[in-house]
């Protein structure tokens, strides 16, 4: 008898969260990596969208030393390619929804630069700094052909990556 007691606590592996899947990314996947990196991914999230179209794989053994030799013979070609990291992306996606409002007086004179424009950035909860805003026209005013049109300048996230903003002037009394 002391014998089968030893098996009465039995483990139901079902009852556990199953855990992350470890695979080898074919392609750069935005918002989980880059090519050839090995990442734990959820289950629901590889077996759905990474293995089904093809842009990962699982990682066994076998496939982490045939894409480690592939992404060897890459190396010069990754090097070459330009990644934008995920952050700089969300960043870029936040801003280009925006359309910054740029108050203005009704009645001085003044010229839209690269100050009104930060400012207008500092209202809405944008902090950038002197030389990330870039504004090719020149608009002055008082004007109230402007009012509400829609003007185009850009802001400069990092080295190589730049993103369009859009704004709109708003004409109002002191």
């Amino acid at each position: 008898l002391p014998n089968l007691m030893k098996l009465e606590v039995v483990e139901f592996e079902t009852l556990k969260p199953a855990g992350p899947l470890k695979v080898i990314l074919l392609e750069d996947v935005e918002g989980v990596g880059h090519q050839f990196d090995v990442v734990d991914v959820d289950r629901r999230l590889a077996r759905s969208d990474l293995l089904l179209t093809g842009k990962a794989v699982y990682a066994s053994p076998f496939d982490l030393k045939y894409y480690g030799q592939i992404k060897k013979e890459m190396a010069n070609e990754l090097a070459k390619k330009v990644r934008i990291p995920y952050e700089y992306i969300c960043i870029g996606r936040d801003l280009q929804a925006l359309v910054v409002p740029i108050k203005v007086n009704i009645e001085n004179k003044w010229t839209i630069d690269r100050q009104i424009l930060k400012t207008s950035l500092r209202l809405i909860g944008i902090d950038v700094t002197d030389d990330a805003v870039f504004f090719d026209d020149v608009i002055s005013g008082p004007n109230f052909e402007i009012e509400a049109k829609l003007v185009r300048f850009y802001v400069v996230v990092s080295s190589f990556s730049r993103f369009y903003l859009f704004s709109n002037c708003r004409t109002s009394s002191p």
